[in-house]
């Protein structure tokens, strides 16, 4: 008996190959296009065009490119090239964590954290942390430290808390190693330990965390957790305060008036007195206020002092309640 030939197994492996060749395609063109999306959104070689960044990113969602999706998740949560719509950001950041986009995890916690296109939900947010968290997403491990610390989502719990904080530290992220310094400082999760405390901050401050370098600036002035060191002081007060830091004005017209870290200097002090006072910083408002008062290191004008020792006085500075 002749048999024909059975070409099913041969058809099947061309359709499979065309499939294989055809998701393969898809992938390239698909990161092309978001390639494209992100040069588009940043600049990156082209004009910033939000309109094009979003078009680019649609192609790549479309044809299944998992970050792509976050993109434009993004872009829709921000009314960035596209009108915003939270319904559809929160649809396309799901499409791209359910392909384990750790990006659009982290994200999507944000969406019920903030309550962005849908209800408020912080259990749902600690769960989307915890997935990101658990794929090395430094700002997820850093809000899911946040939610132990504070209960939100979930119970208090300090070791959790510091556990979560200090692995976004060893990944870089500041305002974990910021928050770790404050756990160290007053002994959340933790013993307290100053030494500890002010290396967590010297790190933030050198990552540019504002509020750190004001905390290292007073741990070098008091010589708390290191060796008393006004200049060094000094050093961390002017990175603060160039920022913008009232604080770090505050103190460092007080180094200026009484010549610590520094010559002294009544025209420096009155500069950063003003500055902070300016911010509304009452402390600085008060000594603006004895600057023009006694005519240090300005011209003497009783009319600014009262003004200023007002303003002091309405925050509660007692020494100002007293002169105004």
């Amino acid at each position: 008996e002749i048999h024909k030939s059975d070409n099913s197994n041969e058809l099947l492996f061309a359709a499979y190959q065309s499939n294989y060749y055809r998701k393969a395609a898809n992938k390239i063109h698909s990161t092309k296009w978001n390639h494209t999306g992100v040069s588009y959104q940043k600049g990156r070689g082209v004009k910033i065009d939000f309109e094009k960044a979003f078009i680019c990113y649609k192609k790549a969602a479309d044809l299944g490119n998992a970050e792509a999706q976050c993109n434009l998740g993004t872009c829709y949560r921000k009314g960035m090239g596209v009108t915003k719509d939270f319904e559809k950001a929160i649809y396309y950041y799901r499409k791209s964590s359910d392909q384990g986009f750790s990006h659009a995890q982290f994200f999507l916690g944000i969406c019920y954290d903030a309550g962005y296109g849908i209800e408020k939900d912080m259990e749902q947010a600690v769960n989307w942390y915890m997935t990101a968290s658990n794929q090395g997403h430094v700002r997820a491990q850093f809000n899911l430290g946040c939610c132990y610390r504070s209960g939100e989502g979930v119970e208090i719990d300090s070791e959790k808390a510091v556990y979560w904080l200090k692995k976004a530290a060893d990944n870089g992220y500041r305002g974990a190693q910021y928050e770790l310094g404050r756990c160290y400082e007053i002994g959340f999760g933790v013993g307290i330990d100053f030494e500890i405390a002010a290396s967590c901050y010297r790190k933030a401050a050198e990552n540019g965390d504002v509020e750190s370098q004001l905390i290292l600036a007073c741990y070098y002035e008091k010589g708390k957790g290191v060796k008393l060191n006004f200049e060094k002081a000094i050093y961390w007060y002017k990175k603060a305060a160039s920022e913008g830091s009232s604080g770090a004005q505050y103190r460092l017209g007080n180094c200026f008036a009484k010549g610590e870290g520094v010559i002294v200097n009544f025209k420096q002090a009155f500069y950063w007195y003003k500055k902070a006072a300016d911010q509304g910083d009452p402390g600085a408002q008060y000594e603006l206020g004895v600057c023009y008062d006694v005519g240090r290191g300005t011209k003497m004008d009783y009319k600014q002092a009262k003004i200023w020792f007002e303003k002091a006085s309405y925050q509660g500075h007692e020494l100002a309640i007293l002169r105004s």
